[in-house]
């Protein structure tokens, strides 16, 4: 397949593992708040996760209790859209979070569902996918259309109008 499968504008799939972080705490893991630091909160307890099951009647700790333990590689699919396909060295330039560590490997493919219905509307995409036409030539960079918001690409345009203020 092709880099010119993708068009710049499009919004597409991005699925990796995030990075491993290893054993870590409750605070870390699930974005608890932890305890306050003073006013009768005992020693090494302000990053803890609190009570883990209840009193007399069930005894025990539920399953997939939000707890320490091994926060790491999981997988994950986030949006991206593509600002640049440089045909001659087969790349596709992205914008957004990419998941996974430098170097690793991530799978790109086409918006699904509500990304591709409303995002993807005004873009003629290939379907199913990109044939080249041997008699014909293809430009090296193809670039997204520049946004007329953009202050570092458009300086000169204001991003307020200093009269209405």
């Amino acid at each position: 397949m092709s880099v010119l499968h993708f068009v710049p504008g499009q919004w597409c799939f991005v699925s990796g593992w995030s990075t491993a972080k290893g054993f870590q705490g409750p605070v870390k893991r699930w974005g608890f708040k932890g305890q306050n630091a003073s006013h009768g909160t005992e020693s090494k307890a302000h990053r803890s996760h609190g009570s883990v099951g209840q009193s007399k009647s069930v005894n025990v700790v539920w399953r997939f209790k939000k707890m320490s333990g091994h926060h790491g590689p999981d997988p994950r699919v986030v949006n991206c859209q593509v600002f640049r396909v440089q045909t001659d060295r087969n790349l596709i330039f992205l914008k957004g979070c990419v998941p996974g560590q430098v170097g690793s490997v991530v799978k790109i493919s086409d918006a699904r569902g509500k990304t591709h219905h409303q995002r993807n509307r005004n873009i003629s995409l290939p379907f199913p996918t990109f044939v080249p036409n041997i008699d014909k030539e293809y430009p090296l960079v193809i670039n997204r259309e520049d946004s007329k918001q953009d202050p570092f690409a458009y300086p000169e345009i204001p991003i307020y109008d200093k009269d209405e203020s």
